[in-house]
């Protein structure tokens, strides 16, 4: 995008250089928001790292604690059904919270399943990224729900 501003003012010729073109004020603006925004993948593929090592724990009879207790119901939800049937249904908080917890869940079991059949672990993390990442923002709009 800064190059695009940039080339949008080399365009404009000396015209490009004057702030009623707006492109002085949109790239001073503009060029340091990758630094303070920043990059959420980084941060998801860190939570993608904490529920493949909740996941693999799960069997061992060690239940989870703080955000990941959900996890320790996992033979509940993940054969529960959605007892959701009308729209005032979904009034109910312990329903969208069992909705939630079992996509959360349903979702990291799938990546834990399918990095398991990869050659290797980190070969296998790399391999299912987008799913890890998408297993991550489930398990984070779960802690936002509740």
């Amino acid at each position: 995008m800064q190059d695009a501003i940039e080339e949008c003012r080399k365009l404009c010729g000396r015209h490009g250089y004057l702030n009623s073109s707006g492109l002085p004020e949109l790239f001073a603006v503009y060029v340091p928001a990758c630094t303070y925004e920043g990059d959420n993948v980084v941060l998801l593929l860190q939570v993608a790292r904490i529920l493949m090592k909740t996941v693999s724990q799960l069997a061992s009879g060690k239940p989870p604690v703080g955000t990941m207790a959900y996890m320790g119901k996992v033979q509940y939800l993940m054969q529960c059904k959605c007892a959701v049937n009308t729209a005032e249904d979904w009034l109910n908080p312990v329903a969208i919270q069992e909705a939630f917890e079992a996509r959360a869940l349903r979702m990291a079991v799938n990546c834990a399943q399918n990095i398991g059949q990869a050659a290797s672990q980190e070969e296998g993390f790399y391999e299912r990224s987008p799913d890890l990442l998408e297993a991550a923002v489930a398990h984070i709009q779960l802690i936002i729900v509740t």
